[in-house]
């Protein structure tokens, strides 16, 4: 595993070599912008589930964290700023754990920009072990940490 503070560059050699042993390129946004609006039914979909799983094992309402039916308020200080921080680190660590022999990879970079984490693997995965990769720090931060944290009491 390699630690890195910028995007690696792509290697067109290996893309080409991939690609005539029968690869299939993933079809990923050409921008930022298309990117963005693209995962916006992602996106809704994640926080509705949030929301559900909270309504349901919970009595906090949208209205705690800012929500009232004619307005939206949000608070950011130095705390919020810190909690951001360590769930970008947490969520980024949590692709990176899943990736198999990720300590021992040549092949595997961890790292943060102005813009968020990433986490990137040349290694040979699966398609399952990809998508179960690419979904882990969700189900795990955004529904058995809030299960966890009912069950304590928080």
């Amino acid at each position: 595993m390699k630690i890195l503070s910028k995007l690696p560059k792509s290697n067109p050699s290996l893309h080409l070599e991939l690609i005539k042993n029968s690869w299939i390129p993933m079809k990923e946004p050409k921008n930022l912008t298309s990117a963005i609006l693209l995962s916006t039914p992602l996106m809704i979909v994640g926080v509705s589930i949030s929301i559900g799983v909270i309504n349901i094992f919970s009595s906090i309402s949208l209205s705690d964290f800012g929500l009232k039916p004619d307005s939206i308020s949000i608070t950011i200080n130095l705390s919020s700023i810190f909690w951001i921080i360590l769930l970008l680190i947490l969520h980024e660590l949590l692709h990176l754990i899943f990736i198999p022999n990720f300590t021992k990879s040549e092949k595997t970079y961890v790292g943060f920009t102005l813009f968020g984490g990433f986490v990137i693997t040349e290694e040979r995965i699966s398609k399952s072990r990809y998508i179960f990769i690419t979904i882990a720090p969700f189900i795990i931060i955004s529904i058995i940490l809030p299960l966890i944290l009912v069950y304590l009491g928080f």
